[in-house]
């Protein structure tokens, strides 16, 4: 796809913010994401640069959730403030004209009865030829988020060698802010971490 001058430096604007901002310990991987699905956006649209219309015709696509669309909007408007630094004359949205935020649903407290009604649809749950542990793998991700606290893209991101059921911790590494740390588990998580991967003495 061939560019313009105006899209070559929205570009380099996005690149710049993106690694501006992960000096300070952000990851941004969701963020660079939206920046560049804008910067397509402006592509297809064939416009020069970004720009009110053009901004204004990506707030309008897609269906999103008032909260979602604002915090993409002010994310755009962080980037085009950034970006005047050097080049004065860019657009910058105004943010009067931003969706308005909705109250978010209050966090709701899992009980042991609802874990434990997870822990059986896990069970029930089909392998299939690309994913023959599905069952096993549910289950165990379900009993660390419950017992461990973990955020989803930590568990995602664990590795058997960060599993040391032995001595009950698991290693978390580069959380927030890039940052490790260790987690212990309770009894029953390391009974059911031996049970999905048995390993002899302290290694997993």
């Amino acid at each position: 796809m061939r560019t313009n001058g105006g899209l070559v430096a929205l570009e380099a604007a996005i690149t710049r913010f993106v690694s501006h901002q992960r000096v300070f310990g952000r990851r941004y991987y969701s963020e660079e994401y939206v920046l560049r699905a804008l910067q397509r956006f402006v592509a297809r649209r064939r416009a020069p640069d970004l720009s009110a219309e053009v901004f204004e015709q990506w707030c309008a696509h897609g269906h999103l959730s008032p909260n979602t669309r604002r915090g993409r909007q002010l994310l755009v408007r962080k980037l085009c403030l950034f970006r005047r630094r050097r080049e004065p004359r860019c657009f910058v949205p105004d943010p009067t004209g931003f969706a308005r935020p909705r109250p978010y649903r209050s966090p709701v407290i899992v009980t042991a009865a609802q874990v434990e009604v997870l822990l059986h649809a896990a069970a029930e749950l089909l392998p299939s030829q690309h994913f023959p542990l599905r069952p096993a793998v549910m289950r165990m991700a379900i009993v660390l988020l419950y017992t461990a606290g973990l955020r989803r893209g930590e568990l995602v991101r664990l590795l058997l060698a960060d599993v040391d059921a032995h001595n009950g911790i698991l290693r978390i590494r580069e959380s927030k802010f890039h940052r490790s740390r260790w987690v212990p588990l309770s009894p029953d998580a390391c009974r059911e971490l031996r049970a999905y991967a048995p390993a002899p003495e302290s290694t997993l």
